[in-house]
């Protein structure tokens, strides 16, 4: 187990940008008195970890990417990812207190959240086949204030990156590699202890296929598969999958502790 952050130095993560041709439209209730548009910036300007690419190393932000925001135990509306910021308006935030940051990847929220309505929703993570979505929050490192429209935040991320190793080559016609017995669920909270929380029982996570590894030089590459899980204990997991010659592989693997921001390598 490594801290993603020494990963990330170690393999020379190549930092990218992808900016917003368009400026996204908040989401609208019934009644707001207060639009208040704001950009937050995330860790003073510089990019903590979001979507991940293990085949590349590459660590960017995209467009369509956006950043939840509560207030006084209330959501308050999105931000979305625009000339190296987040941008956008929310309501009614309340000064004096912390403003909550969310990032989500690509994940949709259920229910979908309603402005000052919403305390919490949850995202699955349990679809991992097209790509990995870091879960991450933070506070802005001041309260709000009237008047102030720039805030920083410095994300920490609430899961674990995890690369697996099959046993046997996968199946080129079906693919799919799947693992039991993992958290899928995670709630995002705005309310009293606002935070990311894997809740629900364990269930099924469908792992994701890289074209490139980051172990350039590992001769298993085809066998190497990646996840992003939530904390949990250490548990005894089944992957499931078709190799080759389209037999059934039913693979156990013994997976420690998953703990927030750290990087898992070579599982089998």
């Amino acid at each position: 187990m490594k801290k993603l952050s020494t990963i990330i130095m170690a393999i020379a993560l190549v930092l990218g940008l992808a900016y917003c041709k368009k400026q996204e439209t908040p989401d609208i209730p019934v009644t707001v008195d207060n639009w208040v548009r704001i950009t937050m910036r995330v860790g003073e300007g510089g990019r903590n970890m979001d979507t991940v690419y293990p085949g590349s190393g590459a660590v960017v932000y995209e467009e369509g990417d956006f950043i939840y925001v509560g207030c006084g135990g209330l959501y308050r509306g999105k931000l979305g990812y625009q000339d190296g910021a987040f941008i956008g308006s929310i309501a009614e935030p309340v000064a004096g207190e912390y403003l909550d940051f969310y990032y989500l990847g690509k994940l949709t929220p259920n229910p979908v959240p309603t402005i000052n309505v919403t305390t919490d929703f949850t995202v699955s993570i349990a679809n991992q086949s097209s790509g990995l979505n870091i879960l991450s929050y933070g506070q802005s490192t001041e309260p709000y204030s009237n008047g102030k429209t720039s805030y920083t935040c410095m994300l920490e991320n609430k899961c674990g990156l995890v690369r697996f190793m099959l046993a046997q080559v996968p199946s080129t016609t079906n693919s799919t590699v799947t693992i039991s017995g993992m958290k899928t669920t995670a709630t995002i909270n705005f309310g009293e202890s606002p935070g990311i929380t894997p809740t629900g029982d364990p269930g099924v996570v469908t792992l994701h296929k890289t074209n490139n590894s980051i172990y350039t030089n590992d001769p298993n590459h085809p066998k190497e598969r990646w996840a992003i899980l939530l904390p949990q204990p250490k548990t005894e997991a089944m992957v499931t999958y078709t190799d080759k010659d389209e037999n059934t592989v039913r693979q156990t693997i013994s997976l420690p502790a998953i703990e927030p921001n750290c990087f898992y390598g070579g599982y089998s």
